[in-house]
């Protein structure tokens, strides 16, 4: 579990009769309902690389931002897509990931 601002995110390793996969959720920290995603195993490396990419283009030493924000990507592992849209609101600048069947 990791704590930032006033949500909880939760890492969880799993496996089910299809495979192993990583589930990362969601709340906010007064116990409000979970938003979450899996990743399979089989593309953990990838969104591992996404990641890094986009920070190391766009991020700073100190988590900030520079430039304009990126635009979104996309990555399928076996029948499953991942978007991953950079936004901005008036507590900050986020990434929206969706998984979409």
């Amino acid at each position: 579990m990791m704590v930032k601002d006033n949500r909880r995110y939760y890492l969880d390793l799993k496996e089910n009769s299809r495979g192993r996969f990583l589930r990362v959720s969601q709340t906010i920290a007064r116990g409000g309902p979970r938003s979450q995603i899996a990743i399979p195993a089989q593309g953990m490396i990838e969104f591992r690389d996404a990641l890094t990419d986009l920070l190391e283009e766009f991020g700073t030493d100190d988590g900030g931002f520079k430039g304009e924000l990126p635009e979104g990507r996309h990555m399928r592992v076996e029948n499953k897509n991942f978007y991953f849209d950079i936004g901005q609101n008036n507590r900050g600048i986020y990434m929206r990931i969706s998984e979409v069947s």
